[in-house]
């Protein structure tokens, strides 16, 4: 609709709210109090319309994203629209041409926005996110963490998360807190926190991971290698 009608960005509001209140709030386990949304929430929602190497969902707004849309179709569309209207036959080539430049234009226009976006969301710390949270933004680039959100979910390589594996994983990609309120390492002792609990060494968590890694390696190893793995 947003491509082919103009203004359409005003009229989706109610879209956008459900998206804020209900989508993003679900994948993490959380749940729509009723009110205003807080300025984190906030936060969360504008960061989930970033690209996913960018720490994002790839969700865009459609409120912001409708009016960018349609001029890109008018332009797209402009040799087809002005032939009709003059009863002319349509000149293809001009069309392509049209229709390329438009696209090379709303790419950049997109990648602009979308990099003013992501340096605005990084420097955001105080009662919309915390520094921990920023932090990721910031490095999101860097630490090229993202790729298990769009591997595809396999299960001969237990890649298909269950819908609490997934929410947990959600909750640490956003530096959340996961399992409820806990205040001290459920393995040490210590007081809780998600770098603690991930790198504690008690109770042996940290080696149940790595060898979790090696069996996926030896298992990718052997469908690579059939022959030799049954040396």
């Amino acid at each position: 609709m947003a491509r082919v009608v103009p203004g359409a960005g005003g009229q989706i509001g109610q879209l956008e709210g459900t998206i804020r209140d209900h989508l993003i709030p679900a994948l993490m386990k959380g749940r729509w109090n009723g009110g205003l949304p807080t300025q984190h929430d906030v936060w969360l929602r504008d960061v989930a319309a970033l690209p996913v190497q960018l720490l994002g969902l790839g969700i865009p707004k459609p409120t912001e994203t409708a009016d960018r849309d349609y001029k890109t179709s008018t332009a797209a569309s402009e040799a087809i629209t002005e032939a009709i209207l003059r009863g002319k036959d349509i000149d293809t080539d001009e069309h392509v041409k049209r229709g390329q430049k438009a696209r090379v234009a709303h790419k950049e226009a997109v990648k602009e926005a979308v990099e003013k976006e992501w340096e605005r969301l990084g420097s955001q710390s105080g009662q919309a996110a915390s520094d921990d949270q920023c932090e990721e933004v910031r490095h999101s680039k860097e630490k090229r963490q993202s790729g298990w959100l769009t591997a595809t979910p396999l299960k001969e390589h237990r890649m298909n998360l269950s819908p609490d594996e997934f929410q947990d994983a959600m909750i640490i990609r956003y530096q959340g807190r996961v399992g409820g309120e806990k205040s001290r390492c459920e393995g040490c002792g210590g007081r809780w926190s998600l770098q603690h609990v991930l790198n504690c060494p008690v109770r042996g968590l940290p080696t149940l991971r790595h060898d979790e890694v090696n069996r996926t390696w030896a298992s990718l190893a052997a469908e690579a290698y059939p022959q030799r793995s049954r040396l």
